[in-house]
C-alpha cells in the first residue's frame, strides 16, 4: 500500500488531481463514493516557491510528465497551484494584446 505521512498543519502533504481520479479510482475498480481522498492523493509531490518563475514552473511540469505544481511559500505553507493549462491561458492574453497593437498600428498608418 501507500505510505501514508501525518498531516502537518499548515504543510502541504499532497494534491488530488484528474489524473489520481481517473487513474488511481477510476481506472482501479476503487468507487469514488466512498474512497477517500486521502487514500489516492499524490503525496509530496514536486512543488515551487512563490518567487520562482512562471516559466521554471512549466518547465517543473514538462521534465516531471505532470499538469499540476503547487505553489508553497518558503516555510512549505500551500499559497496556490499552477496547472500546465495556465500557459494557454497566457497565451490567449499574449495573443489578445498584439491583436490590440496591431489594431493601433493599422489606425495610425
Amino acid at each position: 500500500g501507500r505510505v501514508r505521512l501525518p498531516a502537518v498543519p499548515g504543510v502541504l502533504t499532497g494534491i488530488f488531481t484528474e489524473r489520481d481520479a481517473t487513474f488511481r479510482v477510476l481506472a482501479s475498480g476503487l468507487d469514488a463514493d466512498t474512497t477517500p481522498v486521502g487514500e489516492v492523493l499524490t503525496h509530496n509531490p514536486q512543488t515551487i516557491t512563490d518567487d520562482r518563475p512562471f516559466g521554471h514552473a512549466l518547465h517543473m511540469m514538462y521534465e516531471g510528465g505532470f499538469r499540476h505544481v503547487p505553489v508553497v511559500s518558503a516555510d512549505g505553507r500551500p499559497l496556490g497551484l499552477i496547472a500546465s493549462s495556465d500557459a494557454l491561458d497566457l497565451d490567449a492574453l499574449q495573443f489578445g494584446e498584439e491583436l490590440i497593437r496591431r489594431e493601433e498600428i493599422a489606425v495610425i498608418l
